[in-house]
C-alpha cells in the first residue's frame, strides 16, 4: 500500500506511523519498499484500514487523544 510520504516518521531508522484508534494515536512501526516521491510503499505494518495521521514530526506521542478533522 502507498502512504503520503509526510505520514511516515522515523524514517531513516526505526519507520513508522501514526494511527488513529478510537480517539488516540498509537506509534506503528513499518516497513518500508519503493519510494514514489511523494508517497512510500508500506510493505508490513499496516492493514489499510487505519486512519493515518499527516503531522509535523514530533508533534504526537503514543495514546496521545486527537479529534480527526479532514482526510479521505
Amino acid at each position: 500500500m502507498l502512504v503520503p510520504r509526510r505520514a511516515i516518521q522515523g524514517r531513516d531508522a526505526e519507520p513508522f506511523a501514526w494511527v488513529v484508534a478510537g480517539e488516540h494515536v498509537r506509534r506503528k512501526p513499518l516497513t518500508l519498499g519503493r519510494d514514489f516521491g511523494d508517497q512510500v510503499q508500506v510493505t508490513s505494518g499496516l492493514t489499510g484500514d487505519e486512519t493515518v495521521v499527516v503531522s509535523e514530526r514530533g508533534a504526537l506521542r503514543d495514546g496521545q487523544a486527537v479529534v480527526v478533522t479532514g482526510g479521505s
